[in-house]
């Protein structure tokens, strides 16, 4: 705030220069009025509540999904990875499916207590 903004800088650095934060995808500008504010809260609350997703610190090809649907009854949700995308549509009372791109590692753990499962591609 001290610094003027009335929406958020997408390229916020505390230390950079009002010019340089504005920078962003290689354009003179990069203020948002849903980025930082609006936006990350819900896909946030999205990614990693409702699909649980999570990659590892020690491997980057390797992510963890732990579902909680919570009162939902099915969640088809896409997230972009370096090796691709990784698809998923949950159901809780049919079959889920889970698509992953070659070259990366999913585990898939369960809220029921069971054995998590590992895919590979």
């Amino acid at each position: 705030m001290e610094q003027g903004h009335t929406r958020f800088p997408e390229n916020f650095m505390l230390n950079a220069s009002r010019a340089q934060q504005l920078v962003f995808y290689n354009h003179p500008y990069g203020l948002s009025l849903c980025h930082g504010a609006n936006g990350v809260p819900v896909v946030m609350g999205a990614l990693n509540g409702l699909v649980g997703f999570s990659q590892s610190s020690v491997k980057p090809n390797e992510y963890t999904i732990k579902p909680e649907l919570l009162h939902l009854k099915w969640i088809h949700s896409r997230i972009s990875v370096k090796e691709g995308y990784i698809v998923l549509k949950l159901n809780t009372k049919r079959e889920s499916t889970i698509d992953i791109p070659v070259g990366c590692t999913v585990r898939i753990i369960k809220k029921t207590g069971k054995k998590s499962q590992v895919l590979r591609k």
